[in-house]
């Protein structure tokens, strides 16, 4: 398991900006420091970006406690720091990925509907799209056994 840069028990430089681009840089590299050829990637929310763009720009074959004022200012620094930009020239190769890719939403999501599952399963081949029941945006913390049961069978 991998905490994104400043998030978990990973800590950031305080000038540091862990940006998407960022994010899947050091994603890539860990791989290959690691030595996976063939990594089974998971990623929530931005993580899923994150992954995409190592798979697909980095050439790479996830809550902290946010407690107190220092980790409040953290959070908002996290939230600051996201720019859709870094997954822009991604979306447009989606269809490049060879990597089995499972697409798993929450059905309750408000924050980015099932039509968003939909697209992202329909532009990247053989990909499976799957929900999880009772789920909102954060469906591993809404319901843990289901996301859970469903990476088993996909990764099985």
């Amino acid at each position: 398991m991998w905490h994104l840069l400043g998030f978990g028990d990973s800590r950031l430089a305080p000038d540091a900006e862990p940006s998407i681009a960022r994010q899947a840089r050091t994603l890539a590299e860990l791989a290959e420091h690691w030595g996976l050829d063939t990594p089974s990637l998971v990623g929530h929310d931005i993580g899923g970006g994150i992954v995409t763009r190592a798979h697909l720009v980095e050439a790479a074959a996830y809550l902290a406690p946010w407690a107190g004022h220092a980790g409040q200012q953290r959070w908002i620094d996290q939230v600051g720091a996201v720019s859709f930009e870094d997954t822009r020239e991604v979306m447009a190769r989606l269809g490049e990925i060879t990597a089995p890719t499972l697409v798993l939403w929450g059905d309750q999501d408000r924050w980015l509907d099932l039509t968003t599952a939909d697209r992202l399963a329909a532009a990247i081949p053989g990909a499976v799209r799957e929900t999880v029941p009772g789920a909102g945006h954060f469906a591993a913390e809404d319901n843990p056994r289901a996301v859970a049961e469903a990476l088993l069978r996909f990764l099985a």
